[in-house]
C-alpha cells in the first residue's frame, strides 16, 4: 500500500507547544498511524504560502494513497493544494465561522471593559493596534474563515471534524456527505505524564484553566471569574471559604487588573498557579521572567508554584473539579480529558456542555445560574467517579472514523 502524506505545522515538534490543544489532537492521529503501521511521510512547515509551496513543490500525489492536512489553511494555500493534488483530507480545527464570531464578541467586551488597554503600557501606537485588531482584524476574520471553511467543503475529499455537535450543526450545512466525526483523544504520549499522578483529594479544589497562549476566548474564561465569584461568595457565606480556586495558564495584565477591580485578589482562597516553563514559552525571554513574577498586578495575588505542585498535572491530581466560567468557543476542549484522567468532574455552562461529546456526560455538572453553581459545589465529591475509560471510548470511535478514511 502506498504511504500517506501528512502535512502539519512545525509546532508539532516544538517542545514549547507540547501542551497546546491542537498538538494533542495531531499527536492522536500520529498514534493512529503508528498503531496501524501505516507508512507516513510527514512534512512540517510554517503555514504560509511560500513555505508550503517550497515544501510540496516536487511532490507527486500519485505516490500517496491519501494526503491529509491539519486544519484548513488560508484560501491561497487551499487553491494551490487543490490544483496540485486534487481533493485531499482536511482536519478541521473548529466550526471556524461560529468560533470567530465568539472571538470578536469576547474581544469587543474586553475592549469596552478596558481590559485590552491594561495589557501593555499605553502609547499611541499601542492604542491604534487595539482599535485595529478589535474593529478590523477580528471582524474580517469572521468573513475570511467562513470562506475558508466553505472552500474546504469544496476542495476536500473528506473532512475530519472534532466533535459530533460540529458535524451535525455546522459542517452538514457546508458539506454533509464529506464530514466525519473524529473526536480528539489523549494519546499515550500525554497519558504517561498523567497516570502516575497522586489523585488523593485532601481539599476541595476547583481549577480554572486558561491557556498557555492567551486568546480572547481563553481570556473570557478568566474574566468571568470576576463577574461570578463575588456573587457566589455572597450567597454561600462561610461555606465559600472551604473551597480553593486555582487559575492556571498565562493571565494577561489587563485581566489581572480587572480581577483586582473586582477585589478577587483579596480572597484568601483564590490562587494563581505559576508554571515558569509555560510563562517562558509565552514571553520568549527568560531574562525578564523574574521581572514579570515580581511585577504588579501579579504579585498582589496569592501565587502557587512548583513548590506547591510539581506540575499542572500534579495540581489536577489534587483538584476535585475543572470549571469553565465562559460558554464561548467551539471545538473540543481536550483539557476535559486531562480532567478525566485526574478524576476531576467538569463544571460547565449548559450551552458549552451541549457541544461536548456525550461520553463526557458521566463527569459533567451543568449550570445556568449562580444557584446552580452553589448546589454543585455543595454536592461535589469524587466518590462516584466513573470507572469507564472515556478517553478510550473516544479513541475507539476515532479509530473507526480513521479506518473509513484511510483504509
Amino acid at each position: 500500500m502506498l504511504p500517506i502524506l501528512h502535512l502539519t505545522s512545525k509546532k508539532i515538534s516544538n517542545k514549547k507547544f507540547f501542551y497546546l490543544g491542537s498538538n494533542k489532537d495531531i499527536n492522536s492521529r500520529i498514534e493512529y498511524f503508528d498503531k496501524k503501521k501505516y507508512l507516513v511521510d510527514r512534512i512540517e512547515m510554517n503555514m504560509n504560502f511560500t513555505d508550503v509551496r517550497k515544501k510540496v513543490k516536487y511532490i507527486n500525489s500519485k505516490n500517496y494513497s491519501n494526503i491529509i492536512i491539519e486544519h484548513s489553511p488560508n484560501l491561497l494555500i487551499q487553491f494551490y493544494l487543490f490544483f496540485k493534488f486534487g481533493k485531499i483530507i482536511y482536519r478541521s480545527h473548529n466550526a471556524e465561522f461560529y468560533h470567530r464570531i465568539h472571538i470578536f464578541i469576547c474581544n469587543l467586551n474586553h475592549f469596552l471593559s478596558g481590559i485590552l488597554f491594561k495589557n501593555k503600557k499605553n502609547s499611541i501606537k499601542g492604542i491604534l493596534v487595539i482599535f485595529y485588531v478589535t474593529f478590523i482584524i477580528y471582524p474580517s476574520h469572521i468573513i475570511r474563515f467562513f470562506f475558508r471553511d466553505l472552500l474546504t467543503s469544496l476542495f476536500a475529499k473528506k473532512i475530519l471534524t472534532n466533535c459530533e455537535w460540529e458535524t451535525e450543526n455546522y459542517w452538514k450545512y457546508l458539506s454533509k456527505n464529506k464530514a466525519l466525526t473524529a473526536t480528539p483523544y489523549l494519546s499515550g504520549k500525554y497519558i504517561k505524564h498523567i497516570k502516575d499522578v497522586d489523585k488523593i483529594k485532601d481539599e476541595k479544589i476547583i481549577t480554572i484553566s486558561g491557556s498557555s497562549h492567551p486568546n480572547p476566548i481563553s481570556v473570557d474564561q478568566i474574566v468571568k471569574i470576576g463577574d461570578l465569584l463575588p456573587r457566589i461568595k455572597e450567597k454561600m457565606g462561610q461555606a465559600f471559604d472551604e473551597i480553593k480556586f486555582i487559575v492556571t495558564g498565562t493571565v494577561p495584565n489587563g485581566v489581572l487588573e480587572y480581577l483586582k477591580r473586582k477585589k478577587i485578589n483579596e480572597y484568601k482562597n483564590f490562587f494563581i498557579f505559576i508554571d515558569r516553563d509555560l510563562i517562558v514559552n509565552f514571553i520568549k525571554r527568560e531574562s525578564i521572567l523574574d521581572e514579570i513574577l515580581n511585577s504588579e498586578p501579579l504579585k498582589s495575588f496569592n501565587l502557587l508554584n512548583e513548590k506547591n505542585y510539581n506540575s499542572f498535572y500534579s495540581l489536577l491530581g489534587k483538584s476535585s473539579a475543572s470549571m469553565f466560567f465562559s460558554d464561548k468557543g467551539y471545538g473540543f476542549k481536550n483539557k476535559s480529558l486531562e480532567a478525566f484522567y485526574t478524576q476531576n468532574k467538569l463544571i460547565l455552562p449548559t450551552k458549552l456542555s451541549k457541544r461536548f461529546p456525550h461520553h463526557l456526560n458521566k463527569i459533567i455538572y451543568e449550570y445556568n445560574s449562580v444557584d446552580d453553581i452553589i448546589k454543585i459545589f455543595k454536592n461535589l465529591n469524587n466518590e462516584d467517579f466513573t470507572d469507564i475509560d472515556i478517553n478510550n471510548e473516544l479513541r475507539k470511535e476515532s479509530f473507526h472514523s480513521y479506518d473509513k478514511v484511510f483504509t
